[in-house]
C-alpha cells in the first residue's frame, strides 16, 4: 500500500480512541445485514426529485395492495408529482382506465388487453390481419367500431387520475384548484403494423380543454431516434407510442379524482360501425408550473408490471410470438421508456420485484439480462442517472412448496442478488426474506410473535393505526394463495419493513467478507483513491474528507 494510504489509515485511527493493536484485536463477528449498498437507494427515494419504476410481475403492479406503492405511505415526506399507468381497470390504480363504450370493447378472450398478450385480429382493406404484442404494461384496451348503439358524446373511455388520495395517508398527484400548478396529461397508445385499420382521430379532453391527434400519422418525438420531445413524428408501427401533444389544464374545484375523457370524433366518421380500431395504452400525468410549463420536482411513480410474468420474460431479448408467450425485447423497452420519460435529467430507481422461482439456472442470468436491457434502453433514451434495486421478496409458496426446497430457493436468490450488488456499482439489493426472518406469514405462532416483537400489533402508517394480529389479518400478512402480501394492510407492513431496512445504515464491510477489520479500512482507502462509487460513504455524489468521516463514524458505530 502506498505510504499516503497508510498515513490516511493512521490518521483515521488516531481520530479514535483505539490503537492499531487494539483495532486488530477487535475483529467483529459475521455482520448480519439484509441489504447491499442500499444507502444510495434510500437517498434517492427520499430526495426531492426521483422517478421510481416498479418492474416485475403481480408483486409490482400499481395498487396500494402491493409493496412498491405502499412505500409511499410509510416513507415520510414523499410528494408525488407525477404518475404513469397503463389502461388497466380503474378504482384500484393511481391512474385507471374505464371503458365507457363497453359495447365496443373486444371480448373474444375477455376484455381484450395484454395481460396475457394482445392478439390483434383485424379485417380491413385486403383481408385478415393478425399481430401479436406482449409487454408487461398491465393493459392495452382494444376497442372495435362494430355495428352497435350510439356512443354518448363520442366518448370511448376515461382515465381516472387519483388527485387527492392514493391510499391511507398517501396523497395523490396533488393538483390544487386555482393555483399556479397545472396538470399535463400524455396519452399512450399502441399502433398496429396495419395503419389502415386504425380510427383516424382521438381526442384527449378535460372540461373545455382538449388535444386531438391522428394515431395513424401523429406521435410524440422519440429521444432515442434523435427527435425532440415536443416534435411531431410518425408513430412507430407495432410499438407503444404517445400523443404528439400533452393536454395541459388547471382545475377550479377540489377533486379527489380527475377524469380525462378519450373520444373518437373524426369529422364525418362515427366510431360505431366504422370497422376501425383504437388501442388506449395508458397515460402519464404530471404537475407543471402553469406559467412556464416546467415540471414540478417530486416523485414520479411508474409501473412496468403485470400478472404472472417471470424472470425469463424480463430477461429475454425476444418478442412473444403467441398468447401467454410473455417476453419482450430491448426495442420495446426503449420505446416504453422513451414515451414515459418526462425529463431525462430526473434520477431513476428501477425496483425489480418478482415472485421467487425454483429454476435458478434460468433465474440468475435472466436477472442480469434484465438489468442489461434497462441499461441499454436508458442509454438510448439519454437518461442521466439510473440505479437498480433488486428485491428478494418475503417468504411465499413456490410451486406448492413451503418447505426446505423453497427456503433454499430464497437463500440462493439472496446470495446471487447480494453478490451482484457487491460487484456492480449501479445495483443495490434488499432481502425482505431476511428482513422478516424468513417467517411464513399465515397466522402461525411464529408469525404472531414476530409481529408483536416488531411492534406491528400497533402499527401506525398513513392516517391509520393497525393491529395486524387482530381483525382482518390475524397475523396473515400474505394472502390465501400464500403468495402475495395480504391486501393494503399486509402491503403496508412489508413496505414498512422494506423502508426501515433501506434506511438502516449497513456496517461498512467494504470488502464484503462479513467481518469488520483493518482490511475494510484498506479497501475503503483504495476505493477512495481509485475514485470508486463505493467510497462515497455519505452518498452525496462527491468524494472528499467528509466520506472519511462518514466511514469512520459508521465503522465504530457497528
Amino acid at each position: 500500500m502506498p505510504d499516503t494510504r497508510c498515513a490516511c489509515i493512521a490518521s483515521l485511527l488516531a481520530a479514535t480512541s483505539l490503537s492499531a493493536g487494539q483495532f486488530l484485536d477487535e475483529r467483529l463477528t459475521t455482520v448480519p445485514y439484509n441489504t447491499v449498498d442500499a444507502g444510495k437507494v434510500w437517498q434517492m427515494l427520499t430526495s426531492d426529485d426521483v422517478r421510481v419504476i416498479a418492474a416485475g410481475d403481480s408483486f409490482s403492479v400499481g395498487g396500494f395492495f402491493r409493496v412498491p406503492l405502499a412505500l409511499t405511505a410509510v416513507i415520510p415526506g414523499i410528494e408525488i408529482t407525477a404518475m404513469h399507468h397503463a389502461a388497466g381497470a380503474g378504482g384500484t390504480l393511481p391512474i385507471g382506465f374505464r371503458v365507457l363504450a363497453t359495447d365496443y370493447a373486444r371480448e373474444a378472450n375477455g376484455l381484450r388487453d395484454n395481460t396475457y398478450g394482445l392478439l390483434f385480429e383485424g379485417n380491413q382493406f385486403g383481408g385478415p390481419v393478425t399481430e401479436q404484442y406482449t409487454f408487461p404494461a398491465v393493459s392495452i384496451t382494444e376497442l372495435f367500431g362494430k355495428d352497435g348503439p350510439e356512443i354518448t358524446d363520442d366518448r370511448l373511455g376515461r382515465f381516472q387520475i387519483d388527485n387527492g388520495r392514493i391510499g391511507p395517508g398517501t396523497p395523490g398527484i396533488g393538483l390544487q384548484p386555482n393555483s399556479n400548478d397545472a396538470l399535463a396529461c400524455r396519452m399512450l397508445y399502441w399502433a398496429p403494423e396495419n395503419r389502415a385499420v386504425v380510427y383516424p382521430q382521438l381526442t384527449v379532453a378535460f372540461g373545455g380543454d382538449s388535444v386531438s391527434f391522428d394515431p395513424n400519422t401523429e406521435a410524440r418525438g422519440l429521444l432515442h431516434l434523435g427527435q425532440a420531445m415536443d416534435e411531431t413524428a410518425l408513430p412507430t408501427p407495432g410499438e407503444l407510442n404517445a400523443a404528439p401533444e400533452d393536454l395541459v389544464f388547471g382545475i377550479t374545484e377540489e377533486d379527489e379524482r380527475i377524469d380525462v375523457i378519450i373520444k373518437a370524433d373524426a369529422p364525418g366518421l362515427e366510431f360505431e360501425n366504422s370497422q376501425l380500431y383504437a388501442h388506449p395504452a395508458g397515460m402519464v400525468a404530471y404537475r407543471v408550473d402553469a406559467n412556464t410549463g416546467e415540471r414540478r420536482r417530486g416523485m414520479y411513480l411508474s409501473y412496468l408490471a403485470d400478472a404472472s410474468w417471470q424472470y425469463r420474460g424480463f430477461g429475454s431479448d425476444e418478442r412473444g410470438q403467441s398468447w401467454l408467450d410473455k417476453r419482450f425485447d430491448v426495442e420495446q423497452l426503449t420505446h416504453w421508456l422513451d414515451i414515459t420519460t418526462i425529463d431525462p435529467e430526473q434520477p431513476v430507481v428501477v425496483m425489480i420485484h418478482l415472485a421467487n422461482e425454483f429454476n435458478r439456472s434460468d433465474r440468475h442470468p435472466s436477472i442480469e439480462n434484465t438489468i442489461a436491457k434497462f441499461r441499454q434502453a436508458s442509454q438510448a433514451v439519454g437518461l442521466d442517472t439510473v440505479h437498480y434495486l433488486f428485491v428478494v421478496p418475503q417468504f411465499h409458496i413456490i410451486n406448492d412448496d413451503v418447505g426446505d426446497d423453497a427456503r433454499d430457493a430464497f437463500e440462493s436468490l439472496r446470495e446471487f442478488a447480494f453478490e451482484l450488488a457487491r460487484t456492480t456499482d449501479d445495483v443495490s439489493a434488499i432481502s425482505l426474506y431476511d428482513a422478516t426472518s424468513g417467517i411464513y406469514f399465515r397466522g402461525s405462532l411464529n408469525a404472531l410473535n414476530w409481529i408483536r416483537t416488531n411492534d406491528y400489533d400497533n402499527f401506525a402508517y398513513g392516517n391509520l393505526v393497525l393491529d395486524t394480529t387482530g381483525d382482518p389479518l390475524f397475523g396473515r400478512l400474505i394472502d390465501v394463495f400464500q403468495l402475495h402480501v395480504n391486501g393494503e394492510e399486509g402491503a403496508a407492513v412489508i413496505a414498512d419493513v422494506m423502508a426501515k431496512t433501506l434506511a438502516t445504515p449497513v456496517p461498512p464491510d467494504v470488502n464484503h467478507d462479513g467481518v469488520l477489520d483493518i482490511d475494510d479500512f484498506s479497501a475503503f482507502v483504495q476505493a477512495f483513491f481509485n475514485v470508486e462509487a463505493k467510497a462515497d460513504a455519505n452518498f452525496d455524489g462527491v468524494l472528499n474528507i467528509d466520506d472519511f468521516s462518514a466511514f469512520v463514524q459508521a465503522f465504530f458505530a457497528n
